[in-house]
């Protein structure tokens, strides 16, 4: 089965086990990462495998959105017979009580860890609609975890 695998931060943790055990499979995969992984690189070409590596921002919704459909705007990629996003990336942020925390930082966690995974399943449900492959899409996060105590949140949902 020819299989497209498209997973955001991929280049450490589970995203990065995703990427490899994808690519032992055969798939074609891209990932989306803010570091690129050397690793995965040489994974792909000792397995001599069809791998395309993203570096991007995902703090950057509209960059990233459209990365995507520029992507899935590849003809080629459409006659896969099955299409998988996996939205792994994530931040941790902020720990401890939220009155230290800026409001930066909380509106990049949510960003990050739910806006975007949102947006970028949006995107690749709506651009590969016509396409004769069966899509899969999944979110991998961790429980957020809250400690006892006013204010004290932490966010523990990230591989970043």
């Amino acid at each position: 089965m020819k299989t497209l695998t498209i997973i955001t931060g991929a280049s450490k943790g589970l995203g990065f086990e995703l990427a490899r055990q994808s690519l032992k499979a055969g798939d074609t995969v891209v990932t989306m990462e803010r570091r690129p992984s050397k690793a995965l690189v040489e994974e792909a070409d000792k397995l001599d495998c069809n791998f395309i590596q993203f570096t991007a921002d995902l703090l950057d919704r509209k960059g990233a959105v459209e990365l995507l459909m520029w992507l899935l705007s590849d003809k080629e990629y459409a006659e896969h017979d099955r299409l998988i996003l996996i939205n792994n990336a994530g931040v941790l942020g902020p720990v401890g009580p939220i009155e230290n925390a800026s409001p930066q930082a909380a509106v990049d966690c949510i960003r990050v860890n739910f806006e975007i995974p949102v947006l970028l399943t949006q995107a690749f449900l709506n651009e590969t609609r016509s396409w004769k492959g069966e899509r899969h899409e999944y979110l991998f996060r961790r429980r957020p975890q809250v400690r006892s105590g006013l204010g004290h949140v932490l966010f523990n949902q990230s591989s970043a």
